[in-house]
């Protein structure tokens, strides 16, 4: 028998079996050397006549295991030999059968191995003589079928999760399911510190929640993560970065996977895989764990959204509710979809009383022109705040600033806006308290005005009076006194009383003049004999001669001079006194 790529038992045949399979040998030998799976034939008891060789290495079997005698129900577990024999069985009674069995092998170390069996009978003149069949490694195909089934569970158990923890547990329930994962932990991403928070942990002892609680930014681990790729067992930092966790009695729990969870292309957590014995993970497994951390991703990221939001909501009913103004928010109808505690306030209604309302229904014709008007402003996107009044629950009128806020819908279609009403109630009344206060200020200036021209006359008449009455006094004291003065004047005096009656006359006439009259007003607080002195010398008498007519030392006659000076304005030196009081009439 030539050699061939497939093995040959070379336990003793008899004549015929053999002739029979030298005539097949060059057949097996061609296909053994191209078929990918396992091919064999066997007698009618099952005993292995060949075996190529990705039979033997699919199994763990060698030649010598071949050559000491192989049987092919032994290649398989003990609850799947008696299918095998059946199998068999069936073919050689030509009994319908299914084309193919899906069975448990048994490598040689014992672990199981998922195999799909193919047999077809060998004949030879119309008898049968043996048997020639394949075997397939499925587990590739069956470890696919497990993870889609994972991945689909996962789906469907997610889609029930109330919150992020409960989210986190089931990803890491279904994840420890796979094969060569057996614990694992969620860690999030602190957006304030850039470090990792432990989340959630499944099949690692409450020692490692307390120990490994959390990882700052500077963490070899940390560092990894942000990293943004996954790493797998034979990464070289894997053990540096998530090293061998103790689980008591079931031994040493070694890191298998860190799969980083992106979303928007930043990374906010990752799902730390571990197993008992660090293996390589096939692909369809990495994409299996890629995919939970992708899924787990998107609902951290929609949870921190709604978290969000929901924050964001309800800070801005808060403002809204405790607002002083009042807030509507309306269709493209105008029908009322929400207003704010203090728009019920206003109006005077409860709020399940207005929902879905029309606002026109709170408005009287006048004011439904107005509303309609700007309605129509606004679908076209123009919004300005205009004055209307609405008509309260309580029968009352309310006139209110309305500003609003055109809202459009993503294909910028108008669909409504909302508008702050502010009450100016108040404003009204304050307005009206204005107007009549300036009614009544401008009735008050007329008054005033009127007065004033009443009192100018009455100055105007009284100055004239008074002119009047000083020139009938000024007459008469002229009357009687000017006839005194020729006499004294012609009475023979001595040249002392010449001098005497001639400053007599001097301040007689000045007396009688308004020269006089000024310098001894209250303005200029000039006294008598400042007065005296200044009369002098505006008629151009020297200082030696009004000391020697006033009968004083020239020293205080110059005392007098400065006085006047600056009682009369006068500061610079270089201005002659005499000719100042000249100046004034």
């Amino acid at each position: 028998m030539g050699k061939c790529p497939g093995r040959v038992n070379p336990r003793p045949l008899s004549n015929r079996l053999q002739l029979i399979l030298k005539r097949n040998n060059v057949g097996f030998a061609n296909v053994a050397a191209l078929f990918p799976d396992g091919l064999f034939e066997c007698d009618l008891d099952g005993c292995l006549v060949r075996f190529n060789s990705a039979g033997l290495d699919l199994f763990g079997y060698s030649d010598k295991d071949l050559e000491r005698g192989l049987r092919v129900p032994d290649l398989f577990v003990p609850n799947d030999r008696e299918k095998v024999e059946k199998y068999f069985q069936s073919l050689l009674n030509i009994q319908p059968q299914p084309p193919h069995l899906e069975l448990t092998g048994l490598t040689s170390t014992g672990n199981p191995l998922p195999v799909l069996l193919h047999v077809l009978p060998l004949t030879s003149e119309g008898r049968p003589f043996g048997f020639r069949g394949t075997f397939r490694n499925i587990y590739r195909m069956k470890t696919a079928e497990e993870l889609i089934g994972i991945i689909q569970n996962l789906g469907f158990a997610l889609g029930l999760t109330r919150d992020l923890k409960e989210a986190m547990g089931q990803a890491l329930k279904f994840v420890c399911q796979i094969e060569g994962i057996h614990a694992g932990c969620v860690y999030i991403v602190d957006p304030l510190t850039g470090g990792l928070k432990l989340g959630l942990t499944r099949g690692l002892l409450s020692s490692y929640s307390e120990s490994m609680d959390f990882h700052d930014f500077a963490s070899q681990q940390t560092r990894l993560v942000m990293i943004g790729k996954p790493i797998y067992s034979n990464h070289p930092k894997i053990d540096i970065a998530s090293p061998p966790v103790d689980i008591g009695q079931e031994g040493v729990l070694s890191c298998q996977a860190i799969i980083p969870m992106s979303y928007n292309g930043q990374v906010i957590a990752a799902l730390i895989l571990y197993a008992r014995k660090q293996t390589t993970l096939i692909a369809s497994v990495r994409n299996t764990v890629e995919a939970i951390g992708s899924r787990m991703a998107s609902i951290i990221a929609r949870v921190r959204a709604v978290d969000a939001l929901r924050e964001s909501e309800s800070k801005y009913r808060l403002l809204l509710e405790t607002m002083n103004e009042g807030f509507m928010i309306v269709d493209e109808e105008l029908t009322l979809i929400y207003a704010n505690h203090k728009l019920c306030q206003m109006w005077g209604y409860h709020l399940d009383e207005i929902i879905g309302l029309p606002v026109s229904f709170f408005l009287d014709e006048p004011n439904k022109k107005i509303l309609l008007d700007h309605h129509r402003r606004a679908q076209n996107g123009e919004t300005t705040s205009y004055e209307i009044t609405w008509a309260g629950g309580n029968g009352r009128e309310i006139p209110t600033i309305a500003s609003p806020r055109v809202i459009f819908d993503d294909d910028s279609h108008f669909c409504g806006y909302c508008t702050v009403l502010t009450d100016i109630t108040e404003l009204r009344e304050a307005w009206k308290t204005i107007r009549m206060r300036e009614d009544d200020l401008k009735l008050k200036s007329r008054k005033l005005d009127e007065l004033s021209i009443a009192m100018k006359v009455l100055l105007k008449e009284r100055d004239e009076y008074r002119a009047q009455i000083e020139e009938k006094i000024l007459a008469n004291i002229r009357h009687r006194f000017d006839p005194l003065l020729e006499r004294m004047k012609f009475s023979g005096m001595n040249r002392q009383q010449e001098i005497l009656f001639d400053l007599l006359e001097s301040s007689a006439k000045d007396l009688l003049s308004s020269f006089s009259l000024k310098l001894s007003s209250a303005s200029l607080g000039l006294s008598s004999m400042e007065i005296q002195v200044a009369n002098l010398l505006r008629e151009g008498r020297s200082t030696k001669e009004i000391a020697k007519i006033l009968n004083l030392s020239p020293r205080t006659v110059d005392s007098h001079r400065l006085s006047i000076r600056k009682k009369i304005g006068i500061r610079h030196k270089a201005e002659n006194l005499s000719d100042h009081l000249l100046s004034l009439k």
